[in-house]
C-alpha cells in the first residue's frame, strides 16, 4: 500500500483533471449573475477556506519569506531559497557519511528495552554467573565425516520445526593409521595457526593475543585422539602406546572402533564423536580461537574467511576417508544472517528507489520535478540511516526494514506538491514563482497535515515494551519529519529557484518538450487564453 495507494490516486487525478480541462474551453459564469459578482464570490470561499492554521501557516509565514528578496551588489536575490538549499545539502553530506558507517548487530539484538526487568535479568545472569575467561571467545567445531545438512523440507517461517537432515559422508574412516596421523596433524596446525596469513605482513585486528600472534589458545584444542589413546594406555593395556593404536587400526579396524566407541562412553566425549548403530559416522576437534564473541562484521569476517581456506587446504591434503570437513560456531552462522540483512537492505532499495523515480515520472509528467523529487527521497533515506547512527544504533532488521519503507513514505509529500506544481502549469501559470505559489498555498497544508497525523499514529508505538516497536516508531517519526523537512526546505525551494517553466521538462504529450530548460520555443500560445481565465483571477488564485 506504501508505493501503490498514493501514486495511484495522484495518477487518477491528473488524467480526471486533465480530460475535465480538455472538455471545457472557458469558465461558465451562472446567468444571474455578473462575471465580477462571480470572481468576488470564489474568492470569499477561497478565504474562508484558507483560515486554517496550516494554510495561514503558507499564506502569511512559508510563501512570503520564501519570496522575499535581498538586494545583493545590485541585483535582488532570494536569499531564503537558497540557505535552505545549502543546509539541506549539507544535512545530506553529513548524515549521508554517517549512514555509510553503519554496522550490523553483533549479536540477536534482545525484544525488551535496557530497562525491562528481563533484560536486567539476563544481564544480570551473564555478568554473576556465565561467562567469563574463555568463554568470552569464539569456540569453533571442526567436524570430519559430514558433508552438511540437507534443508528440503525446510520451512523458513518454522525454524523450530523440522531443521533438516544431517549427510554423513559415506567414505569416512578414522582408524587407517594415516587418518590418525592426519587428524592429529590438523589438531597441531590448528594449535600453531598465527594471525597474520600466508605471505603477508598485517595482522587480524580481531586476534586478542599480541604477544604470541596466535588465532587459537594451543591448550583449549580438543584432539579426541590424544584422549584415546591416554585411555587405552591407563584402562586397557598401559603396554599399547599410540603407534600401536595407529597399527591396530591398519590390522584389526573392527577392534579399533569397538575400542574408540567404548572410549567415547567413558567420558563427556558424545559431543565430540558420533556413534549410529555402533558405526563411526563423524568425529570432530573443539578450538578456542583468540577472537572476541559478538565482534563486528568487518572484524570477524576475514577471521572466518582465512579459516575457511584453512579448512580447504586441509581438505585438500587429507586422505580418502578424511576429505569432507564441517565447521561450525554460533558467530560463523549469524554472520550470514548480518549479511543477510545487508544484502537485503540494497536490494530492497535497488528495486524501491528507481520504481519511485518511474512513478514521479509518471505522476508528474515532468523530467525536471521528478529528478528534483528523486535526490530528496535519496536525501530522507541518507537523514534516517545517518539518524540511526548518531543514537548508536547498528543495522538490524527494524532498521533495514524502515530503510526501504522510507522509500515510499519520503515519495508522499514530493509526489504531491510536484502533481501540483505540474498542475499549475496545465492552469496557465508560466513563472516558476507563481506555480510554486500555487503548490505551496494548495498543498502545503496536506503535506503538513499528513506530517501531523502519520507521525502522531506512530508516535503511540513509544509506550510499547518490545523494542522492534519502539524503533518502528522513532523510524517512522524520523521519516515524515525529514520528509517534510526536505518538501519544504529542499524541493519547492530548488523549484522556485530552477524549477521548470511553461511547457519545459514535460515528457509526453502534444506539448513535449523534455530537453527545454529555460524556455520553450514550442509554446505558441498561453494556457490562460486556452482555458479563459483572466489575469485578474490568476492573481487572486495566487
Amino acid at each position: 500500500w506504501i508505493f501503490l495507494i498514493h501514486p495511484s490516486i495522484t495518477i487518477w487525478h491528473h488524467y480526471k483533471y486533465k480530460a475535465k480541462m480538455q472538455s471545457s474551453e472557458h469558465v461558465e459564469v451562472p446567468k444571474d449573475k455578473t462575471e465580477r459578482e462571480f470572481q468576488e464570490e470564489l474568492e470569499a470561499k477561497e478565504e474562508d477556506s484558507s483560515r486554517a492554521y496550516e494554510t495561514l501557516f503558507f499564506t502569511k509565514i512559508y510563501i512570503p519569506v520564501m519570496l522575499k528578496t535581498v538586494e545583493i551588489f545590485g541585483r535582488k536575490v532570494k536569499i531564503l531559497p537558497i540557505i535552505t538549499l545549502i543546509f539541506n545539502v549539507a544535512l545530506f553530506t553529513v548524515f549521508g557519511i554517517n549512514a555509510l558507517k553503519l554496522e550490523v548487530p553483533n549479536n540477536v539484538p534482545g525484544n525488551y528495552g535496557d530497562g525491562h526487568m528481563f533484560t536486567s535479568f539476563l544481564d544480570d545472569y551473564s555478568d554473576r554467573f556465565a561467562g567469563g575467561g574463555l568463554d568470552d571467545f569464539v569456540l569453533i567445531t571442526f567436524a570430519f565425516g559430514i558433508k552438511g545438512i540437507d534443508r528440503d523440507g525446510f520451512k523458513k517461517f518454522n525454524p523450530n520445526g523440522y531443521r533438516g537432515e544431517v549427510i554423513f559422508d559415506d567414505q569416512f574412516e578414522l582408524a587407517p593409521s594415516i587418518n590418525q596421523q592426519h587428524y592429529l596433524s590438523v589438531c597441531e596446525d590448528l594449535r600453531t595457526l598465527t594471525c597474520i596469513q600466508p605471505g603477508k605482513s598485517e595482522r587480524f585486528e580481531g586476534c586478542t593475543d599480541p604477544i604470541t600472534n596466535l588465532l587459537t589458545f594451543p591448550d583449549s584444542v580438543v584432539c579426541i585422539l590424544e584422549d584415546f589413546y591416554d585411555w587405552y594406555g591407563n584402562e586397557v593395556d598401559n603396554s599399547t602406546n599410540a603407534t600401536d593404536l595407529q597399527l591396530l587400526g591398519d590390522t584389526d579396524p573392527t577392534l579399533w572402533n569397538q575400542a574408540f566407541e567404548n572410549f567415547s562412553y567413558t567420558a563427556d566425549y558424545s559431543r565430540y564423536v558420533g556413534f549410529i548403530n555402533s558405526e563411526l559416522k563423524y568425529v570432530s576437534i573443539e578450538v578456542r580461537t583468540t577472537l572476541i564473541n559478538n565482534q563486528p562484521t568487518r572484524i570477524k569476517e576475514p577471521i572466518f574467511d582465512y579459516l575457511y581456506d584453512f579448512e580447504d587446504d586441509q581438505a585438500a591434503q587429507a586422505p580418502v576417508g578424511l576429505q569432507e570437513t564441517l565447521q561450525t560456531t554460533f558467530d560463523m552462522v549469524f554472520l550470514d544472517t548480518e549479511l543477510g540483512i545487508i544484502s537485503g537492505l540494497f536490494n530492497g532499495l535497488s528495486l524501491s528507489l528507481p520504481s519511485a523515480y518511474i512513478v514521479l515520472l509518471y505522476g508528474t509528467n515532468n523530467f525536471y520535478l521528478a529528478t528534483f523529487a528523486f535526490f530528496s527521497i535519496v536525501g530522507i533515506v541518507a537523514c534516517v540511516l545517518g539518524s540511526i547512527y548518531f543514537v548508536g544504533w547498528t543495522l538490524g532488521v527494524a532498521e533495514a526494514i524502515a530503510a526501504i519503507m522510507v522509500v515510499g513514505l519520503s515519495v508522499d509529500y514530493c509526489v504531491h506538491l510536484g502533481h501540483m506544481y505540474a498542475v499549475a502549469g496545465e492552469e496557465g501559470f508560466e513563472k516558476r514563482q507563481e506555480r510554486f505559489q500555487i503548490a505551496a498555498k494548495r498543498m502545503g497544508p496536506t503535506v503538513l497535515a499528513g506530517f501531523v497525523t502519520t507521525g502522531g499514529s506512530a508516535a503511540v508505538m513509544f509506550l510499547c515494551q518490545i523494542s522492534f516497536f519502539n524503533k518502528m516508531a522513532a523510524l517512522i517519526v524520523l521519516t515524515v519529519f525529514f520528509s517534510l523537512e526536505f518538501a519544504l526546505g529542499f524541493f519547492l525551494p530548488i523549484n522556485l529557484l530552477f524549477g521548470p517553466q511553461s511547457k519545459s521538462g514535460i515528457i509526453y504529450g502534444e506539448e513535449s518538450s523534455i530537453l527545454c530548460f529555460r524556455k520553450c520555443p514550442c509554446q505558441t500560445k498561453s494556457e490562460n487564453e486556452k482555458v479563459g481565465v483572466s489575469g485578474e483571477a490568476i492573481k487572486a488564485t495566487v
